[in-house]
């Protein structure tokens, strides 16, 4: 297991301690969408990282955690040719 790591982070222009915490398992969706055109793409959302701010917490008394991710999109077929 990996452990986590505190490091700085810039949050709203001030500088606050975060703590990097390892994702230990991933349930993600992919979304799918047909198109007009007759295309098919697969949109997902992965998420790279995720930190946690013990300062401040929120209403109910929790952390704020900080979820980075990207999106990635994939081509599963192209348009139709018109004639």
């Amino acid at each position: 297991m990996v452990p986590e790591v505190k490091r700085s982070f810039n949050w709203f222009g001030k500088d606050v301690e975060v703590t990097e915490v390892p994702i230990v398992k991933r349930f993600e969706d992919v979304h799918e969408y047909h198109l007009e055109d007759g295309a098919i793409i697969r949109v997902a959302t992965p998420t790279t990282s995720v930190v946690r701010l013990d300062e401040p917490k929120d209403a109910q008394g929790f952390p704020t955690y900080l979820v980075f991710n990207g999106t990635t999109v994939n081509v599963i077929q192209g348009p139709k040719q018109k004639s």
